[in-house]
């Protein structure tokens, strides 16, 4: 399992390259990935604010029609109203309803890996 939070989203998917057996990859405030390292049927679940400021809407449905196209089975959840690190309870872009959302659809992704 690779893991990516903001910045480290993208060293997360960076890494597919050189670890193609990994089990699944889990993104949070960030996209990663190059889909020519995405195995087919790779598990890759992100969160997102919607909008978020860091992932420009054209360049983030151009990743997901890519990652889908190279196999992965992506799943994207988007958190209307949150701030960027929504998830982070000591900054001002925490989004309480958005992060209990988000926490609990990762545990779930995780169980199921």
């Amino acid at each position: 399992m690779l893991a990516g939070y903001s910045m480290g989203a993208g060293v997360a998917g960076a890494l597919l390259a050189e670890r193609p057996d990994t089990a699944a990859l889990l993104l949070l405030h960030g996209a990663g990935g190059s889909p020519e390292a995405v195995r087919p049927g790779l598990p890759v679940q992100l969160h997102l604010a919607d909008p978020d400021e860091y992932e420009p809407p054209a360049e983030l449905d151009e990743w997901q029609r890519a990652m889908t196209a190279a196999g992965a089975e992506l799943e994207v959840h988007r958190y209307p109203g949150a701030g960027h690190l929504f998830t982070d309870p000591d900054i001002p872009d925490h989004d309480p309803a958005g992060a209990e959302e988000a926490w609990k659809r990762v545990f779930a992704f995780l169980d199921g890996r």
